[in-house]
C-alpha cells in the first residue's frame, strides 16, 4: 500500500511538472506568434487585435484540455490537460488584467460579454450534471 502510495504521488509530481513546462510553452508560442502577426507596426488597432488573440488563443486551449483531453475522452493525457490550463489561464490573464488600460471600451465589452456567457454556460452543465450524478445515485439505492 505505501509502495502505491508513493508512486501515486511521484505520477502527479511529473504531471504537474511537465504539465507546467507544456502551458509555459503554449505561453510562449502564442504570445511570439501575436507578436509577429500584429506588432510589427504598433498602431491602436494591431495592440487590439494582438490583445484578442492572447484572448482566444487562451479560450482555444482551455477548449482543447477541457473536451479533447478529458477523462473520458480517448486522448488520456494529464500533463497536456494540466498544461492546456495553465497556459490558458496565464493568457486569458494578460491579455484581461496586464493589459486593461490598453484596451479600448469596445474590446473591453467584448471580452467580458464572452467571459459572462462562458461562465453562464459552465455553470449551468455543471449543475446539470451534478443534478444527474445525483439522482443516479438515488435510483440505485
Amino acid at each position: 500500500m505505501k509502495n502505491l502510495f508513493y508512486k501515486l504521488n511521484i505520477y502527479m509530481i511529473f504531471n504537474f511538472f511537465f504539465g507546467g513546462l507544456i502551458g509555459l510553452i503554449y505561453y510562449l508560442i502564442i504570445c511570439q506568434i501575436s507578436n509577429n502577426l500584429f506588432l510589427i507596426n504598433k498602431t491602436p488597432k494591431s495592440v487590439q487585435d494582438s490583445i484578442l488573440f492572447l484572448y482566444f488563443g487562451g479560450l482555444i486551449g482551455l477548449f482543447f484540455g477541457y473536451n479533447i483531453f478529458s477523462n473520458k475522452s480517448t486522448f488520456q493525457n494529464s500533463a497536456l490537460k494540466i498544461g492546456l490550463y495553465f497556459g490558458s489561464s496565464i493568457l486569458i490573464l494578460n491579455a484581461m488584467i496586464v493589459n486593461w488600460d490598453v484596451m479600448n471600451h469596445q474590446t473591453r465589452l467584448l471580452l467580458l460579454g464572452i467571459n459572462f456567457g462562458l461562465l453562464i454556460y459552465y455553470s449551468y452543465f455543471t449543475i446539470q450534471k451534478s443534478k444527474i450524478l445525483k439522482n443516479k445515485k438515488k435510483s440505485k439505492k
